[in-house]
């Protein structure tokens, strides 16, 4: 743990509770009100602001919901092995904030049903169709998340692209990774690259090429064994879409987000891609809101681990923080990282678990003693 520069005091310093998702346990909503809970309790004179983070993935579209006035939509949705089962998203009838992962995402679909293979993004792709039908002009679309690892070729499908195997047949819906290695050919409707570009905008999680969605596959279920037979169905996947689109494809930003849907936007369709993280700053302003700046950024993720580094909200959180000298206590269920620059501090829920098995219970005693214990110690460094 590291030690601050101790600061003046402050009658009513400004603390600003911005954590991500607790993976698979806690919301960043939950895990935002049990640290404005112990703030509270611990620095009571403290003036706390609230902001629920998201980077692309689960969350994002009712954080841009919330500064669009958008209305919340719920409706029964294909997942990503075709059952229905309810989703969200947030529309005016023009403007959509759409979270893959509320259609295709891991989260709604059970640990003993997930199959990544088998799974497709073609039901987004089918959202996406019937809301431009129905007459959506904007649509922010969260790319993290997803239980899918094909690429995006189940929602460019749904899109109207055709694919052929090797014999020349068009290739059955919904296309899934264990399709990748067959198809032979792709074509593309007319239009439908300028419509798609034009209405749709990519929020990413993570900055990694399209072959580095495999980095991500086995925490979607894709076990060692499949992981030769993905790696060869992606490379054919990106040879066809090379010859259909008549170009070698130069590295595209944010390409493996998503499970390479990130590819699909950017460099199939051509859609703007930009960082779920730095959108999601900037929509609460964090650093530069109505109040001033904070004396205090808290934050966190469920793992704190190379993949952190990645475009995740929490390294975009701490780097702009330490950028301005503001001190950052991240909060994180467990800590692969070594390295820790300074002005941040790291506190692991993990510790406070004594060997017992997760559950959300405990997860939400553990972050609330984790947070105590480590607030409790940058208050007296920094306000004495």
């Amino acid at each position: 743990m590291l030690l601050f520069r101790k600061k003046k005091q402050e009658a009513r310093p400004l603390i600003v509770a911005a954590p991500d998702k607790f993976k698979g346990t806690l919301t960043a909503r939950e895990v935002a009100a049990v640290v404005k809970r112990v703030i509270a309790d611990v620095m009571p004179t403290a003036q706390v602001r609230v902001c629920p983070m998201a980077d692309g993935g689960e969350g994002t579209a009712r954080v841009l919901a919330g500064s669009m006035n958008l209305d919340s939509v719920t409706e029964y949705i294909p997942d990503a092995l075709g059952h229905s089962t309810p989703a969200e998203y947030f529309t005016d009838g023009k403007t959509v904030a759409l979270d893959s992962s509320a259609v295709v995402g891991l989260q709604r679909i059970g640990p003993e049903r997930r199959d990544p293979m088998r799974s497709s993004t073609y039901p987004l792709g089918e959202l996406l169709v019937r809301l431009i039908n129905e007459g959506a002009e904007q649509i922010y679309l969260g790319i993290g998340g997803t239980a899918t690892v094909d690429g995006g070729a189940g929602l460019l499908q749904a899109l109207g692209v055709q694919f052929y195997d090797f014999s020349g047949r068009e290739m059955p819906s919904p296309i899934r990774a264990c399709d990748l290695a067959d198809i032979f050919s792709a074509e593309f409707p007319a239009g439908v690259h300028d419509i798609v570009r034009r209405i749709v905008t990519g929020l990413a999680d993570v900055d990694v090429p399209l072959e580095g969605s495999m980095d991500y596959a086995p925490q979607k279920g894709v076990t060692q064994e499949q992981m030769p037979q993905l790696r060869h169905a992606l490379a054919n996947y990106q040879q066809v879409i090379d010859e259909a689109l008549h170009a070698p494809g130069a590295p595209t930003p944010w390409a493996g987000a998503g499970g390479g849907l990130g590819y699909a936007l950017g460099r199939v369709l051509g859609c703007g891609m930009r960082s779920g993280a730095e959108t999601v700053l900037d929509t609460y302003r964090l650093f530069d809101s109505g109040q001033g700046a904070p004396e205090l950024i808290i934050t966190g993720e469920g793992c704190l681990d190379r993949q952190t580094l990645a475009g995740k909200v929490v390294w975009r959180i701490c780097c702009e923080a330490t950028a301005r000298d503001i001190p950052v206590l991240v909060l994180a269920g467990h800590v692969e990282l070594d390295d820790i620059p300074d002005k941040i501090m790291v506190m692991a829920t993990d510790r406070f678990l004594n060997g017992q098995e997760l559950n959300r219970a405990r997860a939400v005693r553990s972050l609330d003693t984790a947070a105590r214990q480590a607030l409790a110690e940058i208050c007296v460094r920094l306000w004495g």
